[in-house]
């Protein structure tokens, strides 16, 4: 169980603590991967290679963060993104 939000160390950001607190739905670079069904490092590429990705909420000292829905949202509307490498096409 999580300690009441005032109780948490001084280090946690103001924004993370208002995230928590309004239990909003975030998602590290883990949780990206996981939702896009690649590797963690590869996740970091997508992130970084897409003008249009969402940006991030916030940066922890953990890493960034961003809104859940936003990412989801964002694979939605980029079905022709497959996971994993693209097939060399040698002919």
């Amino acid at each position: 169980m999580s300690p009441p939000i005032g109780e948490l160390p001084l280090r946690v950001s103001r924004l993370m603590r208002m995230l928590l607190f309004v239990g909003a739905p975030v998602a590290g670079i883990a949780e990206i991967a996981e939702l896009l069904g690649v590797s963690r490092q590869r996740a970091v590429q997508i992130v970084r290679d897409y003008a249009d990705f969402p940006d991030p909420v916030a940066e922890l000292a953990s890493g960034r963060i961003w809104h859940r829905p936003s990412v989801e949202a964002w694979i939605t509307a980029h079905p022709d993104r497959k996971p994993g490498r693209p097939r060399n096409e040698r002919t």
